[in-house]
């Protein structure tokens, strides 16, 4: 945030600080969404191009250690891989690099990500605060170990259910 006097914390934590990460998620959501769209499959060259840009965005994003890069553009160097990434995985779930989301931890985990979202920043703060001197490995382990089963029952008893309401509401509009 140049020009702001905001520090490295709001860039991190605050979506409003990124546009950009809003636009590219947008773009995704609407461009070629099997939900809605037909989806066509990129050659294989164009694949691999993708793949291999990916790659270097993300070596950017890890590499260029200038703190004025990582507040900005690094971002949305992170977009822009999540993108390429996400777009292959929607378009070729069959490539053997991907196969491994189909396996049903991982739709079980995709199916409560907002949910997942909404609870893991809350738990890992308190981990962290609960067991300052705690490995961080540890403390990792175990905020996922309180996480899963919270979204689990955010997912069952918050989500589900709005979604259920909105799905009536919209069927008496």
């Amino acid at each position: 945030m140049l020009g702001f006097h905001a520090g490295p914390e709001r860039t991190f934590l605050c979506t409003d600080a990124r546009f950009d990460a809003l636009l590219i998620g947008s773009i995704l959501a609407v461009y070629e969404n099997p939900a809605m769209d037909k989806v066509s499959v990129p050659s294989t060259r164009m694949q691999w191009l993708l793949l291999f840009l990916a790659a270097v965005s993300w070596v950017l994003t890890v590499a260029v250690r200038d703190a004025c890069y990582r507040e900005t553009l690094r971002y949305t160097m992170h977009g822009v891989t999540v993108f390429i990434v996400t777009y292959l995985a929607i378009t070729t779930p069959e490539r053997f690099w991907f196969r491994w989301l189909e396996h049903p931890l991982m739709r079980y985990i995709g199916q409560i990500s907002f949910s997942l979202y909404v609870v893991h920043f809350m738990v890992l703060q308190a981990v962290v605060q609960c067991l300052p001197d705690t490995p961080r490995a540890l403390q990792t382990l175990i905020g996922v170990t309180v996480c899963l089963p919270l979204a689990h029952v955010f997912y069952k008893r918050v989500e589900l259910p709005c979604a259920r309401l909105k799905g009536r509401l919209k069927s008496t509009a």
